[in-house]
């Protein structure tokens, strides 16, 4: 089973670059701004631009790929959820995957390993705060 945030739709690399210029005309609205009125109005376009951008970089669906040992199987599973603020609120991801432990792997190194995997897919994490980690054999 591959890693994926809990949602139903990938995200659309058209809607996420539209996201992106309403961000950048929002900003470059602010810069212009002449009286404090079109400055609030710039500041509140930009930021529902930003949370649309958020969103659609939440349904994300690129994670870590999973490590499986040679038979095919992961020895584990993992859930992993990390939240980070947004311009207006908070953002909760929610991850998981297969891991296969090494010998000698501890709880603590296969939790540093899944998470460096998924800083690296998702820098934009690399900050987030761990609110739920598992890790469970992966046969019952």
């Amino acid at each position: 089973m591959g890693p994926s945030t809990h949602s139903s739709n990938p995200t659309d690399p058209e809607a996420v670059r539209a996201a992106v210029k309403a961000c950048d005309a929002a900003q470059a609205k602010y810069t212009a701004a002449t009286s404090s009125a079109q400055r609030t109005a710039a500041l509140r376009e930009y930021v529902a631009s930003a949370e649309i951008l958020m969103a659609q970089l939440a349904t994300d669906e690129a994670a870590p790929a999973p490590r499986t040992a040679p038979g095919g199987e992961p020895t584990h599973a993992w859930m992993i959820t990390l939240q980070r603020p947004i311009p207006n609120g908070l953002n909760t991801l929610t991850f998981e995957g297969g891991y296969t432990a090494a010998p000698g792997t501890d709880r603590q190194r296969a939790y540093k390993e899944i998470r460096a995997q998924i800083d690296r897919q998702r820098p934009e994490l690399a900050g987030a705060v761990l609110l739920f980690f598992s890790l469970e054999p992966y046969r019952l």
